[in-house]
């Protein structure tokens, strides 16, 4: 090997030895970066609250000195205990709203109300009740909104801890005095107060307490004109009272027929049918039976109910590309029949959303007369996606969720089969793919010596 050849080797050589260290050298740099990028967060974080405690506790000792100056400024005490709240120590928060009680002037009653917020979250609702009662009633504006607004948080958490018999008491009150102030949300509170009777009809059910249940849903009926709770109702009086659950049965089926039970519902219309005859009630029987056949069509043909179908297997993803800002979502199905009859027509809806914002829909027949699916029978799998959602890199979508929805037709009632969330999951970085791809194939080239 002469002396130009061989230098031209060392130049090559040297060259490889730099390229390779530059490449290694800046992968450690990319995945280094993203591990401390990650420690930096819960370090920002971690420091973040430490300066917000800090801040807290400066403001805290001010106002304690502004107190000692201020003796009997009620508003002070309140700025304290809301401080204190922020610290999360509710002990001495309730011991300045107790003073501030002592020194706020009459016919003030935010303190009051202050302190009922915070028994709330303290799960101290025999205290936040007992302050309200011993309230005196006046004809306040804010005192009965306050009132009205404690009763219905009262509410929430008993629904919440499924104690639906405290829960319609509380929602009551609250709507009572709602009702005086004439709040513009007051449907809601209603809608509260007749889902925990149903839910009170439920376990009074459960605890074979039928009357009891009965007179729990004409109570919510009275409240909210809800199809459901007529169907409820249908169901429970069809032994006893079959006339009166016949006509809620009518009702239901004009208005939303999608919630019935079919078969449960033509074994009512068949027994009706057959108790007409024995009383020699002949015209009265065949209408009956006229009318089972009409829904017996109408059913196959149009309605799927909760009981015929269900989602066996689910998987789902988005793919978010940092590069070019889009999102793929993509969704796997599996279906189960779980009807009597065969499904010879279905039609499968997919909305994909993040929280409110709709991202995307999908709309396919995914059963037809050339893949039938039969009783107890599974489908194929279904997949869906839609491609290249533009996103927005400082604003990432937290929540995704793909509503799906199945109908007999394109056109007849869509049944909500479940709303599925679907997890994020980042794409590699494209540019340490490159580099790790780079870097293999240079390294496969160099002399084993070298490693």
């Amino acid at each position: 090997m002469n002396r130009r050849t061989f230098f031209e080797y060392l130049r090559t050589f040297a060259i490889t030895i730099i390229a390779v260290f530059v490449i290694v050298a800046s992968i450690l740099c990319l995945v280094l970066h993203q591990v401390y990028e990650g420690q930096d967060q819960i370090k920002q974080q971690s420091q973040d609250d430490a300066i917000d405690y800090y801040l807290i506790g400066v403001l805290i000792d001010k106002n304690k000195y502004l107190e000692e100056q201020q003796p009997g400024n009620y508003k002070i005490n309140m700025r304290l205990a809301f401080l204190n709240e922020a610290k999360r120590d509710y002990k001495n928060a309730e011991i300045e709203y107790k003073e501030a009680i002592n020194k706020a002037p009459y016919m003030e009653f935010s303190p009051i109300y202050k302190l009922a917020i915070l028994y709330t979250r303290m799960n101290r609702l025999d205290s936040a009740q007992q302050l309200m009662d011993d309230l005196d009633e006046k004809p306040d504006e804010k005192l009965i909104e306050y009132k009205a607004d404690i009763y219905n948080k009262l509410g929430n958490i008993y629904y919440n801890q499924a104690d639906y018999n405290k829960a319609a008491l509380k929602y009551q009150k609250s709507l009572a005095y709602y009702q005086i102030t004439k709040y513009k949300h007051i449907q809601s509170i209603k809608n509260s107060l007749a889902s925990s009777y149903v839910y009170f009809a439920e376990e009074n059910v459960r605890n074979m307490q039928i009357e009891e249940a009965i007179n729990s849903l004409k109570m919510a009926l009275t409240i909210v004109n809800a199809p459901i709770i007529k169907y409820k109702l249908a169901l429970l009086l069809m032994k006893d009272n079959p006339d009166l659950a016949y006509e809620y049965f009518e009702e239901v089926f004009k208005e939303t027929p999608e919630i019935i039970n079919y078969e449960e519902y033509k074994k009512f219309l068949s027994n009706l049918a057959a108790n007409e005859a024995a009383q020699g009630n002949i015209a009265q029987s065949e209408l009956h039976q006229y009318k089972i056949k009409k829904i017996d069509k109408y059913f196959n043909t149009n309605i799927l109910s909760i009981e015929d179908l269900k989602i066996d297997e689910i998987q789902g993803k988005f793919v978010s590309n940092n590069w070019t800002c889009k999102d793929d979502v993509y969704l796997n199905i599996r279906l189960k029949n779980l009807s009597q009859y065969n499904i010879d027509s279905l039609y499968l809806k997919v909305i994909f959303k993040d929280r409110d914002l709709i991202l995307g829909e999908s709309f396919e027949q995914v059963v037809d007369t050339q893949s039938v699916l039969k009783p107890e029978a599974y489908s194929s799998t279904i997949a869906i996606k839609i491609l290249k959602i533009p996103i927005n890199k400082d604003d990432k979508p937290k929540k995704i969720t793909a509503e799906i929805y199945a109908s007999k037709t394109d056109s007849s009632y869509k049944l909500l089969l479940g709303v599925f969330d679907i997890k994020e999951k980042i794409k590699e970085n494209k540019t340490y793919k490159i580099f790790k791809k780079f870097y293999k194939k240079i390294v496969s080239k160099l002399p084993a010596f070298l490693f």
